[in-house]
């Protein structure tokens, strides 16, 4: 088992200094190639920050679909995914199905 966390980026740009960089679109596209790949490979979890720059393509509803996809996929590999985003950039709706879906850590 490997011990370090891999650092994943959502962005466009180039990857630099071995950081791993996704486009937005892959995220929401193909979460179970995201996390299979990643905990095949071991790691055991998956930390994705910034998650409101996925509203910047996506609708709340593709997201929330994804993110249910990758923690599903997590909960059968006995590993973990960590969410960091601001409350301010969803609707209550979907920072509620967010909340109540994702334990919370603070």
């Amino acid at each position: 088992m490997k011990r370090n966390i891999p650092v994943v980026w959502i962005t466009s740009k180039a990857a630099k200094n071995g950081i791993i960089t996704l486009k937005p679109r892959f995220i929401v596209e193909s979460p179970e190639t995201l996390c299979g790949d990643l905990f095949q490979e071991g790691y055991k979890v998956v930390l994705l920050e910034s998650i409101e720059s996925l509203l910047v393509e996506f609708d709340e509803r593709e997201i929330a679909k994804a993110l249910m996809t990758m923690k599903d996929i997590a909960i059968q590999n006995d590993c973990y995914i960590l969410l960091q985003g601001e409350k301010e950039a969803f609707t209550p709706r979907m920072w509620a199905m967010l909340t109540s879906e994702m334990e919370k850590l603070d």
